[in-house]
């Protein structure tokens, strides 16, 4: 698995205590496994090098606002040239469609807006927030199952597209 992060980093790198050997441990614990790559996706040398990563690639993970990779010539649509067998998978905070699409999104937004928050905590001091990312390992959980879908059904050579969200608005 290859992790393509902006060049300083991604924002999990710089979240603790707890650090391990001046590694956060969240960090750890998401990226075990894995490769990254640091990458200025807003240059034609950036995007070029991730193009180069796709062509070999089964699946896409990819968790921008809708229209972000589009913009990039990272969206699905302009990588399946590259690699036709290629699968991805888009993860929003509100959906691909809808009213509130290009709202962005994190944990504690969605357990606020999903209504989780006010079914904790006590009645004097309000609602909680559950101390685990919880809206976010059920989104990794939902992107796992529609990517395994999609796999399945792409067992004739073809890729395909996915998506998912922790929150959708789609009617």
């Amino acid at each position: 698995m290859v992790k393509i992060e902006p060049p300083q980093g991604e924002t999990g790198r710089r979240i603790g205590p707890p650090w391990v050997s001046g590694e956060s441990v969240i960090a750890l614990g998401v990226n075990r496994n894995k490769r990254s790559l640091a990458v200025d996706l807003k240059s034609d040398e950036g995007v070029r090098a991730v193009r180069r990563v796709i062509r070999r690639a089964d699946v896409g993970v990819e968790s921008f606002r809708p229209g972000v990779m589009r913009k990039l010539h990272l969206d699905y649509e302009t990588v399946r040239h590259d690699n036709p067998d290629v699968v991805h998978c888009s993860i929003s905070a509100f959906g691909q469609s809808g009213s509130l699409r290009d709202r962005p999104g994190v944990d504690g937004v969605m357990q606020a807006v999903s209504g989780l928050m006010s079914s904790l905590g006590e009645p004097a001091s309000g609602p909680s927030k559950v101390q685990i990312p919880a809206a976010d390992m059920v989104t990794g959980y939902l992107a796992t199952i529609s990517l395994l879908s999609t796999l399945h059904q792409a067992r004739d050579g073809r890729g395909g597209s996915t998506w998912t969200s922790a929150f959708s608005t789609r009617r």
